[in-house]
């Protein structure tokens, strides 16, 4: 694993473009860098005519748009024709969100209290409006085959849901939903069916079909708050609802009903089984070569057929210090000069019961840090990760073939951002501090960026690359790139033999 030298960046404005070919980043409040994205050579240069507060790629990745809230603006950027530009002013009406049309040839904006939004034609300069738009974060949704675009409306003081064709903006279907107060709406990866979240209040998840049919209604408990997040495999067979009681329901798209349940444990209690074909040595961590060991614990997962016991693989953030010149972990040393480092890896669990920390919310205040906060599958389906909210510092990997829990990664600090490699089945993970963390069926590693002469962005949040060969971790104001070499090669198997050549990790000083 290699680093990049680090770069200025405002408010986390770094996306890689659709296509990949591209890095657009803010960096002076004003200004728009569109770099290389493998080299990170400045291609292209635009001004803005006030502080940028979001930036947006076309799906096409021909133009880039900056949407200056303060002062209700838009203004968009071609990478093809530099002499083309466009600007977009809503006036009195404001502005708090802007988004591309799925055909990249509309641009959809939001006035503030959500009184309407308005369609902006870039083809044919001609302006729609939309009424009755929701007040809730992300009332535009657009299926994924880029046909249709969902809209969550309330009217009447009921909630009710329009689904428009992109081509024309003609609208297709338009119904009332069973929810007593909408919070979102997800299109399914195949574009057949929209699901409806209701408030947390209410126990309830919905789902319908794109002429407003309901296909499935879920209530799985009655008292309690209700749903919190949802994730979908990527190819829209699953769905994975996480609820504020700390479960995670496993739905198939055939019937949209939960067949089993996932709970969060707050303890592993059983032996770890021996690994088969053990080493008969274990080999050391050095600065050269970051692997990390594994051990299976056993846990308890709910299914629909009972409770049955599945073996669990435990990882847990430990520092230590290492001599650089030798290469060799310093155990019980103090800091006593430049040559001894701070490093981290992960290292095995071997103690029962292993409680994992939990924190309790307060009742007294709205919102509560409760139930799976991060829910996504991995690119091939068949890893689910989540992270419960009143566990922060700990991150689950269940095993979907089995519907199980396969891991437990335990950390030092709350998880800021995870975030699958969208190629390869592998998880990035970030802490707030300057460390990166990723894990693999193979195994996982941890990683301290070092540096000297100033202090280490902190990534807090992670941009992967669509070619899943490097990604960029984004602080509050700089970001800069990981490159990962030949990922089937870089981790330590399970079984205590080694699945490849091992990580070479190349501490790179980052410079502004």
């Amino acid at each position: 694993m290699n680093f990049s030298d680090s770069f200025n960046s405002n408010n986390r404005l770094c996306h890689f473009s659709p296509d990949g070919t591209s890095l657009a980043h803010v960096d002076g409040h004003y200004k728009l860098f569109i770099r290389n994205a493998r080299t990170l050579t400045v291609q292209q240069m635009f001004t803005c005519l006030d502080e940028i507060s979001h930036i947006s790629w076309s799906p096409d990745s021909s133009m880039v748009l900056c949407a200056m809230y303060k002062r209700a603006l838009v203004q968009i950027f071609s990478l093809e024709n530099t002499d083309w530009t466009c600007k977009i002013d809503e006036g009195s009406y404001g502005l708090v969100s802007a988004v591309w049309s799925s055909d990249s040839l509309s641009v959809l904006t939001t006035s503030e209290f959500s009184l309407r939004i308005t369609v902006w034609s870039l083809t044919t300069k001609s302006v729609a409006y939309i009424k009755y738009p929701k007040a809730i974060p992300a009332p535009i949704q657009f299926s994924e085959d880029g046909q249709y675009m969902a809209l969550a409306e309330r009217r009447e003081c009921a909630d009710h849901v329009s689904v428009f064709l992109v081509s024309n903006w003609t609208l297709a279907s338009h119904f009332a939903t069973e929810s007593s107060d909408l919070q979102s709406i997800r299109w399914t990866p195949d574009s057949v069916t929209i699901a409806v979240l209701d408030t947390c209040t209410e126990v309830r998840l919905l789902f319908y079909s794109v002429l407003g049919h309901l296909v499935s209604k879920m209530e799985p408990y009655l008292n309690g708050l209700g749903i919190k997040t949802i994730a979908f495999s990527p190819s829209g067979q699953l769905a994975a609802a996480g609820f504020y009681n700390q479960s995670i329901h496993i739905i198939p798209h055939m019937t949209w009903k939960s067949i089993t349940r996932l709970k969060h444990p707050s303890a592993i209690t059983a032996p770890t089984p021996k690994p088969p074909n053990p080493p008969t040595s274990a080999e050391n961590t050095t600065a050269s070569s970051m692997t990390a060991d594994s051990t299976a614990v056993s846990c308890t997962g709910e299914t629909a057929a009972g409770r049955k016991k599945e073996f669990v693989t435990v990882y847990k953030e430990t520092d230590y210090r290492m001599d650089v010149l030798s290469a060799s972990p310093i155990v019980n040393m103090q800091p006593s000069g430049p040559l001894k480092v701070k490093q981290v890896r992960y290292e095995l669990v071997e103690q029962r019961p292993f409680d994992i920390p939990f924190t309790t919310p307060d009742p007294e205040k709205p919102n509560p840090k409760l139930g799976p906060g991060l829910l996504s599958f991995s690119c091939n389906g068949l890893y689910l990760m989540s992270r419960n909210d009143n566990q922060p510092c700990t991150v689950y990997i269940w095993n979907i073939r089995t519907l199980s829990l396969d891991s437990v990664l335990q950390h030092n600090e709350p998880i800021t951002a995870a975030q699958w490699d969208p190629v390869h089945c592998r998880l990035a993970m970030l802490t707030g501090t300057p460390k990166v963390f990723m894990w693999s069926p193979e195994g996982c590693m941890a990683v301290r960026i070092v540096e000297t002469g100033r202090s280490v962005p902190n990534g807090v949040d992670i941009r992967w690359h669509p070619d899943g060969h490097h990604l960029a971790v984004i602080a509050k104001h700089a970001f800069f790139m990981c490159y990962i070499q030949q990922p089937q090669q870089h981790l330590q198997s399970r079984n205590g033999k080694e699945s490849g050549a091992p990580l070479q990790v190349q501490q790179k000083v980052l410079e502004a």
